[in-house]
């Protein structure tokens, strides 16, 4: 049984959570503009290419862009000069993989079915921009609140990071109400793909129950639309996808029987016979051989299509380890907005699970930081994604549980960064924009007051994040928590 958590640890908690607290308010945070140039000065850059740390340099700032970074820059009249020595700046983060659109599931004849919830929504995108993120994919939302909630930060009518989204995803069977699109074959998913177009989407994402056929066909009509297809996929392999020409895959493995030894197959369909699909996993993890030829063929064949993956790493471990204080009395948890925070219990995916589950799943765990390991060395274009508001997922703060977890699997910190910072830029297209610390490009960055390249922990050191030139203190953002 997944406990509840009651008020007084959830007082306690709003006091430890970013170490500072938080007061109440009842009003949303504003951003506070900053002067037309700002010059950060004697900081030490982390530029997000993956090289080192640059000390002791300067960086300007104007109108929104980066114009320059050297060594003993003189401010320019009417500048606002931001002494940082001892602090570190890195590019914005991208969170490739959030569900801001937020959608509150109950249950319908039976089913699940998720009611969009605006203010949420709304709430998870300050949340965000307090944690560092200034850009985020929402890899599936009901179509037309999607683009509009987007179209709403793009026009500066409510705050949060710049959103690549997709629409309602494509799948075999509707098995989520709200939030997917049933198609049976290539006709349905042309016709549903034209009208996601139409309707001004980024992107377009495939589910697990789609057989090799009609991804295919659903990426060839994406691209037709020149978009983007991205899966989340288990009946399709990954190397089928990625030789159709997937441009990206979501999670660190897909959990197809196809892709396990012919040995192992029987054994795990069986497990998702009779234990379901989350305790199957277990078996499929058991099963894999990240050593075999099967495995080092699907590898291959996502780096040479240039295939991109979110292992959302972070959305595992709070299963796998479901019972586990890091989650169920996470201090961030207060900052989830309350009907968020209140549904974690209610949508876990291992209510169920009982101690031995638990025990299985953390003696499996560290196959899973090898898997994700063998991508990065092979050369596979990784990114950072949360998965929120999967169950214990706060917003803005899951991302930097990620990163750990990315460190724990042995790629350094730089690295880290730079996953979660040019890799994203570099998968949504937009590395001449954002991405990397680099003159001309637009001013989406973060000042952290420790060495995030000596503990990957120190990402949530935060003093400020700027967006688009435009400041924001995490303080201030995080302030209405209670007026939600």
């Amino acid at each position: 049984m997944i406990p509840r958590h009651n008020p007084a640890m959830l007082r306690t908690m709003k006091i430890l959570a970013f170490g500072f607290i938080l007061l109440p308010a009842h009003f949303p945070a504003q951003a506070k503009t900053v002067p037309r140039a700002v010059l950060i000065e004697h900081v030490t850059v982390i530029d997000g290419t993956g090289g080192p740390p640059v000390r002791n340099v300067d960086v300007l700032v104007q109108e929104g862009r980066i114009r320059a970074v050297a060594e003993g820059m003189k401010a320019p009249p009417h500048v606002r000069v931001m002494r940082s020595r001892g602090k570190f700046l890195i590019p914005g983060l991208i969170d490739m993989h959030a569900h801001v659109a937020y959608l509150d599931w109950a249950t319908r004849d039976g089913r699940p079915f998720g009611t969009y919830d605006r203010a949420t929504s709304e709430r998870t995108l300050q949340l965000m921009l307090a944690w560092g993120i200034t850009t985020v994919r929402n890899p599936a939302a009901p179509t037309l609140e999607g683009v509009e909630l987007r179209d709403d930060v793009a026009a500066a009518k409510i705050q949060g990071p710049r959103i690549f989204t997709a629409g309602e995803i494509l799948n075999r069977a509707a098995a989520f109400d709200g939030l997917a699109r049933p198609v049976a074959n290539e006709a349905d998913i042309r016709s549903e793909i034209a009208g996601q177009a139409s309707a001004g989407v980024d992107f377009i994402k495939l589910y697990a129950n789609l057989p090799p056929e009609l991804v295919r066909a659903a990426i060839r009509s994406a691209h037709e639309h020149h978009l983007r297809a991205i899966g989340h996929l288990q009946a399709t392999t990954w190397r089928e996808a990625a030789e159709e020409g997937i441009d990206g895959l979501c999670h660190a493995v897909s959990w197809s029987a196809d892709e396990l030894p012919p040995e192992r197959r029987a054994a795990y369909r069986n497990a998702l016979e009779e234990q379901g699909a989350m305790k199957a996993r277990m078996t499929w993890l058991e099963s894999v051989d990240p050593g075999g030829v099967a495995f080092a063929e699907m590898v291959d064949s996502l780096v040479r299509h240039q295939v991109v993956v979110d292992p959302t790493l972070v959305a595992y471990e709070s299963k796998f380890k479901g019972d586990d204080p890091k989650y169920l009395q996470n201090p961030d948890l207060a900052l989830a907005p309350p009907k968020m925070r209140a549904s974690f219990p209610r949508i876990s995916f291992v209510g169920d699970w009982s101690v031995q589950d638990f025990q299985r799943g953390r003696a499996l765990w560290p196959k899973m930081l090898r898997i994700v390991k063998a991508y990065a060395d092979a050369g596979v274009l990784l990114t950072a994604g949360s998965d929120e508001p999967n169950a214990w997922l706060v917003p803005g703060a899951s991302l930097h549980a990620e990163l750990e977890l990315l460190a724990e699997t042995g790629i350094a910190p730089k690295e880290v960064i730079r996953i979660a910072t040019r890799n994203g830029a570099q998968a949504l297209g937009i590395l001449d924009e954002v991405g990397s610390i680099e003159v001309g490009k637009q001013a989406d960055l973060v000042l952290l007051t420790s060495d995030p390249t000596t503990d990957i922990r120190n990402t949530r050191r935060i003093e400020w994040v700027m967006r688009q030139g435009v400041i924001y203190e995490p303080r201030r953002l995080l302030k209405g928590v209670e007026g939600d």
